[in-house]
Parts: C-alpha cells; structure tokens; sequence
C-alpha cells in the first residue's frame, strides 16, 4: 500500500508545483498578458502559449523593421549624421532581432535615401574601391559635402545682402519734410 500513496504525494507534489509555477506567470504578466493565459490549467500550456504569442510579434517586428530599414529617406533639413544614425540605430535593432544587415547594404542604404541634391555623391562614390566603402567614410565624405553646401549657400546670402546694400547705397533715400508749400507766381 505504501507503493499508492508514493504516487499519490508524487501527483499532489507535481500539482502543488504546476499552481505555484502558474500562479507566478500569471503574476508577472500584465492585465493584457494575462488574458492569454487564463483558460491554461497548467504552467507548461500557459508558457507554450506567450512562446507563441511573442514568437508572432517577433516575426512581425522583424518585417516592420526590415520595412522602416528600407524605406528610409533623409529628412528636409535634417542632419547628415542624424541620418547615418537613424540607419545605424535601425541596423541595430534588426541585429537584436537576428537579422544582420552587412556594412555594404548599410552604406547603399545611405547613399540610396540621400536627398536628390546630393546624388552625385552615389556616382563618386560608385567609383570609390569596394573595400574603403565603409560607413565611416562614407560618413566623412557626406560631412564634407554637407560643409561645402553650407558654405555655398552662406556665401549667396552674404551676396544678396551685399548686393541689397550696394543697391540701397545708391539710391538717395530722400523724404520731404512736413507739407509741401504751394508755390504761387508773385509778378509786376
């Protein structure tokens, strides 16, 4: 008899885990969590089925990344190196994923979401050999390019300015005070 109440202390030990063991996912879950876990009556069924849960968000993340990777353009007025980093930082997340992006796709990506004012730079860069095309160059070329811009477009308003001044210097700025006095012919 003593060989029936073994199994029996073995079953209650397993059920006395098993409720602890969900009682405690079922604790650390938020409301939202939770109610995929409600109808599971063991720890196992309640963990298969976040596994599956997260396993689809997971997959789904890794499709929007890879779509916000590709899709990646540089915005007006913003910032070469807040572009290369908003595509570093997304090449990042993808990694975390396990989803690797290689340093070439990277920097195509770059040059691709360039603004049109600076595709040229893709054709130079085109030329550049395959093995000095890294980010870290592509990143001092585009600082470069972003500082002649810059100065281009300083040196065209300090043209206009000084262009406004001269015409401004040449024309007497001349107002009449006060009312004009009729004139009246005073004869013989």
């Amino acid at each position: 008899m003593s060989f029936g109440s073994e199994d029996a202390s073995t079953s209650e030990a397993k059920a006395l885990k098993n409720s602890q063991a969900l009682s405690i996912i079922a604790r650390s879950l938020s409301i939202k969590q939770a109610r995929h876990v409600l109808g599971c009556s063991t720890a196992s069924a309640a963990w298969q089925n976040l596994c599956q849960l997260y396993d689809q968000r997971s997959r789904s993340s890794k499709i929007s990344l890879q779509c916000q990777f590709f899709a990646v353009h540089m915005e007006r007025g913003e910032d070469v190196v807040d572009f290369i980093s908003r595509v570093d930082y997304l090449r990042c997340q993808l990694s975390d994923l396990g989803i690797v992006i290689e340093e070439a796709t990277a920097v195509t990506k770059i040059v691709s979401g360039l603004p049109a004012s600076s595709k040229s730079l893709g054709t130079q860069w085109a030329s550049t050999k395959e093995h000095e095309q890294t980010i870290a160059r592509l990143t001092d070329r585009l600082l470069e390019e972003q500082s002649l811009q810059e100065g281009h477009q300083k040196a065209k308003r300090g043209d206009s300015v000084t262009m406004f001044t001269q015409s401004n210097a040449r024309k007497p700025n001349i107002k009449p005070k006060g009312k004009a006095k009729p004139r009246t012919f005073k004869g013989k």
